[in-house]
């Protein structure tokens, strides 16, 4: 303001930002409250907004009032007396892409520079609402095109090695985004580094398929094979753009013109009719014809609404949305409001045509509809969806079966005019048969068509001796065409081909791999490729991907009416079983060689009529249980709904340390669900008890400790009952986990102990080891450290002959927290270097998160404190990704400390801020939160605030951890100092003193010491140097930063 930098606090900075969301606009007083407070609205939110824009204004200096403005039913940030950056960055963006459009690259590339230089870091980073989050993404995605735009550029005018460098660390940094890729990939062409383009590819086609299943887009699979025939790539300013998710057109695409116009018309289409009649062939020829007009993508979400899976949830439908739009999964928000609106953000200014096909339910994707008037979205659906039609305007098609002269065309191209011509008559009569339905028509003419010497007659006498077609109708007959058609297609199989395809449908889900349908027809491996192989020819089923197949839904309810009729009910519950021992052996076998631990199942693994899918390597283990995984889902859901019920159970039972790691809580919760409603059904109290257990540790992680508990004891009631001594086990250390979480870690200890003497008299080595661990963690929050080392030290052999790599990682972490509270750093340095490789090399992101945030509290001791910022962020991003609250926290805390000792103090406030908001909402970690504000305002000289806080940890109803004690006492005796209050501080420090004397925390005992030196400098200098000199010589041996206070105070030479 008038030349001089505002400096705003931290909850001021958060009001400003909510205000620029929206410059321009005013903005109600409970959408500013919503974007500071978010749900946990203070008392008298309103007074305490006033009161802030107060703070604001005068922050602002004399002209605040005109910047932000009263305006009912709120107030305004008034952009006459306000420049935005942000608006000037989106406006020079939009600028340099004008420019390159109209091939004017040294200006678009000016202009992109200007627009990058206004980037100072993650915009609106203050506030955490969804519109916040999205108009964020909106931004960092206009960077993102900005350094795309502007390599682009320079590669325009001949200057490609200058942009390898950033492109380079861009790919880094956005490792599944295609253009950079495509840009570096012609950067190093150009400079004649084939190889290192090639390498370029090869990297990110492992990364998409790894981490999305997908394949490298056309455009950038054509500039591969340039690349790899030696030809220059035509220079363009934009290669891999947008999203092409577009499935290929048909080729028996026929007539439709008064559909296609409608189409071409409309912004928003529902294109409904029966089944087979064409809409998908319709929507996706139109979309290619049209796709022009869409320059900035094409996305295609098959909504599954008539499948035999479950429909397509709106959140797993926006989660393949946003990746679709370039966000990777990892900065994909939690909450389904923040989803849509990023979603919908990304899609605002933007021309892009969004198809869900397969729609059943209006509520399954009207949030999905963009807003933009750009965009175009075409709904399909067999339902005619009349609520949405009415309720938001949007435009219903009608599609019927094809008209005569459509047919005829059809046919034409499909078999011959000459064919036709020959028999007119046969032609008919299967126009007719086939009610003019595309897909009974497609199927008819594949049996026709592929053979010169079969008549149409022949073909038209078979249909009708079926005696189910006279007539085809649209609405409630539709599929007796199909029927018969797919009759005939089935009796040109083999017997055994007839009993694969059967069996298919006995599968459930949309797609099956062949070691699946080997498993399902009791046959072997190559003979299952050749039966598929078989029934593929006569496009019964196709090929998807390698030894992968999938049929239309229609197909497989042919097969499974055909496998009720021809399958007795004996053999079908034998291939269900089959298959299902099928998934369990495999999975196990895939837990196995990913090397985490399998549990004690209920199950006799020797199965010889199957044979498991055998890994080479963990990580073809992990991506097996990636890929399977929706199959695993209705492989649970089939067995809890159509038994054998308790492969349900153990199916998850099985998966429980992957579900940790690789999954989503929402989505093990979901189906541990599903499986102990089975496991109740069949009255069966082990397989309660496992899945109470699954629920409650699930709870337990999102910081619901009611829940938890309720389900870690239910699970230890069952699991007595059931005389079941490992659930037992298991079940006490959740209840002990609970305990410990809520601050009583006191009641956690004798569950521990109870549950490692169970684990050692079953001679179960990684339950001792888990036990032994629990048991360590307690100790080191009661501060005694020598017994949560001695637990950790008798833990970790126990690993080694187990296997179990995840309680390895995560026993390694807590000996590294023991050896940081004794001040040993190198040496916890050096359990951290091992739990990190474990945890990476098996891809235990969990036990990653947490052992990042521990390298940053070692770093922070030693002062090393942007290192220590470094190692927080990684464990905060991954602690985001698998929602462990209380590491987001611990490391939102961690950042705000390194910041404060680097006089970063606004950006300590933010992220303290920021961990105040989730300790409170979660109830976690409260404690350390407080402290570390306390501390904060005791170093910005605030010391009534830092008062205000250090009473509420004092207070009688508020638990200390025993861990964090000293450094309360330590905070308070340097409060009390400050004051004045001399004889309260040395109380205070050798109160502490005594306290870290019992724990062994060497780096509390110094700094106590240096503030007990500070209390009597004045009444006793011998003493007071004494304690400085004892300070001094902890730190030096410590390798801690303090050591040059004690120094000086000393008076030594440094």
């Amino acid at each position: 303001m008038d030349g001089r930098a505002a400096q705003p606090t931290g909850r001021q900075r958060s009001l400003l930002a909510a205000l620029l969301l929206d410059a321009g606009r005013v903005v109600s007083v409970g959408r500013l409250a919503d974007h500071i407070w978010g749900d946990d609205l203070p008392p008298s939110a309103p007074a305490r907004l006033r009161a802030l824009i107060a703070e604001l204004r005068r922050a602002l200096g004399p002209h605040g009032r005109d910047v932000i403005l009263t305006r009912s039913p709120g107030y305004l940030l008034d952009t006459r007396a306000a420049a935005v950056d942000a608006d000037q960055f989106v406006s020079l963006v939009e600028e340099a892409r004008r420019a390159m459009e109209d091939g004017l690259h040294p200006e678009a590339t000016d202009l992109y520079d200007q627009a990058l230089a206004l980037w100072r870091g993650s915009p609106f980073d203050d506030l955490s609402s969804p519109a916040a989050h999205a108009e964020r993404y909106r931004l960092e995605e206009l960077k993102y095109e900005a350094v795309e735009g502007r390599a682009a550029a320079l590669l325009a005018m001949g200057q490609g090695r200058s942009v390898i460098p950033a492109l380079t660390q861009f790919v880094a940094e956005q490792p599944l985004r295609e253009r950079p890729h495509a840009l570096l990939m012609q950067a190093l062409f150009g400079d004649g580094r084939v190889s290192d383009a090639l390498s370029v590819y090869q990297g990110l086609r492992t990364a998409l398929v790894r981490d999305l299943g997908v394949d490298p887009s056309d455009e950038l699979q054509r500039l591969q094979q340039l690349i790899l025939e030696g030809r220059p790539p035509a220079k363009t300013a934009n290669p891999a753009l947008v999203p092409r998710q577009l499935p290929p057109a048909s080729g028996r695409f026929v007539g439709r013109a008064a559909a296609l116009r409608r189409l071409d018309a409309g912004r928003v289409n529902l294109v409904v009719g029966p089944a087979g009649v064409g809409k998908t062939a319709l929507v996706i020829h139109w979309a290619h014809s049209a796709s022009g007009r869409f320059p900035d993508g094409q996305l295609f979400l098959n909504m599954r609404g008539f499948d035999q899976r479950e429909p397509m949830s709106l959140s797993e439908s926006l989660l393949l949305l946003l990746q679709g739009l370039g966000v990777a999964a990892k900065d994909i928000p939690l909450e389904l409001d923040a989803q849509v609106a990023l979603y919908r953000s990304l899609l605002a200014g933007r021309r892009v045509l969004v198809i869900l096909d397969d729609v059943a339910d209006p509520e399954q994707m009207r949030a999905l509809l963009p807003g933009d008037p750009g965009c175009h979205a075409v709904i399909t659906s067999r339902h005619r969806l009349a609520s949405l039609a009415a309720l938001d305007g949007v435009e219903r098609l009608t599609l019927d079966v094809l008209d005569r002269e459509e047919t005829q065309r059809l046919l034409a191209r499909s078999i011959g005019e000459d064919r036709l011509l020959r028999e007119p008559e046969a032609a008919e009569e299967l126009m007719a048969l086939c009610g003019r339905l595309p897909l009974a028509l497609s199927i008819a003419v594949s049996w026709i068509g592929d053979h010169e010497h079969r008549l149409i007659a022949h073909y038209v006498d078979q249909l009708a001796e079926q005696g189910r077609l006279v007539r085809l109708r649209v609405e409630g007959h539709e599929r007796v065409a199909v029927q018969a058609a797919l009759d005939l297609s089935y009796k040109a199989l083999m017997p055994a081909a007839q009993r694969m395809f059967r069996l298919l449908s006995l599968a459930g889900g949309g797609e099956i791999s062949v070691a699946a349908a080997a498993a399902l027809t009791r046959t072997s491996h190559e003979r299952a490729v050749g039966l598929l192989g078989a029934v593929a020819r006569i496009h019964l089923i196709k090929e998807i991907g390698p030894l992968r197949f999938a049929a239309h839904d229609l197909v497989l309810e042919y097969a499974a009416q055909r496998c009720t009729e021809e399958d007795p009910a004996v053999e079908r519950e034998s291939a269900v079983r089959r298959l299902l021992d099928y998934y369990l052996c495999t999975v196990i076998g895939a837990i196995e060689a990913a090397g985490i631990e399998v549990p004690d199942l209920a199950y006799d693994h020797a199965r010889p009529e199957v044979t498991p899918t055998p890994f080479a390597t963990k990580r073809d283990a992990l991506d097996w249980l990636d890929i399977e995984w929706d199959n695993l889902v209705v492989a649970v859901s089939r067995a809890a709904t159509h038994g054998p019920r308790p492969y349900a159970w153990l199916l998850i039972e099985a998966m429980h340390d992957v579900l940790q790691h690789r999954r989503a809580h929402g989505d093990w919760l979901r189906i541990a669900e599903i499986a102990l409603i089975a496991a109740e059904r069949e009255q069966d109290p082990r397989g309660q008890a496992a899945m109470c257990r699954l629920i409650g540790l699930v709870q337990w992680r999102i910081a619901d400790l009611k829940s938890a508990m309720d389900y870690f004891e239910r699970a230890l009631e069952l699991s007595r009952q059931a005389s079941w001594p490992q659930g037992e086990a298991v079940a006490l250390q959740g209840c002990g986990v609970v305990f410990k979480q809520l601050g009583e870690p006191h009641k956690a200890i004798p569950l521990y102990q109870r549950a490692v003497e169970i684990h050692h008299a079953l001679g179960s080595r990684s339950g001792e080891a888990r036990g032994l661990n629990n048991l360590a963690s307690a100790h080191l929050m009661l501060a005694q450290l020598a017994r949560a080392e001695e637990c950790l030290q008798a833990c970790l052999p126990l690993t080694d002959e187990s296997g179990d790599t995840h309680i390895q990682t995560l026993a390694l972490v807590n000996l590294a927290l023991v050896r940081r509270n004794q001040a040993r750093l190198p040496e916890a340095l050096e359990a951290l270097d091992e739990a990190l490789a474990v945890a990476q090399a098996v891809g235990l992101r969990y036990a990653e998160a947490v052992t990042y945030e521990t390298f940053g509290w070692t770093h922070r001791d030693m002062g090393r404190y942007e290192q220590a910022i470094d190692f927080f962020g990684r464990g905060l991003a991954i602690a985001e990704e698998v929602e462990n609250k209380r590491c987001q926290i611990a490391s939102l805390v961690g950042i705000a400390e390194a910041e404060s000792e680097l006089g970063r103090a606004d950006v300590a406030l933010t992220r303290l801020d920021a961990a105040l908001e989730l300790s409170e909402h979660t109830g976690t970690d409260l404690d350390q939160v407080l402290m570390d504000r306390a501390e904060f305002y005791h170093r910005q000289g605030r010391p009534r605030d830092a008062r205000v806080t250090i009473d509420r940890l004092l207070q009688p109803s508020f638990t200390v951890n025993p861990l964090n004690l000293p450094r309360l006492h330590g905070l308070l005796a340097a409060i009390h100092l400050e004051e004045g209050d001399n004889e309260r501080c040395i109380q205070v420090c050798e109160d502490a003193l005594e306290i870290t004397r019992r724990s062994g925390q060497r780096l509390e005992y110094a700094r106590l010491l240096m503030t007990l030196g500070h209390a009597r400098k004045n009444a006793a200098k011998e003493e007071a140097r004494s304690h400085w000199e004892q300070a001094h010589a902890l730190f030096t041996a410590i390798g801690a930063p303090e050591q040059s206070k004690t120094a000086a105070l000393l008076g030594q030479a440094w």
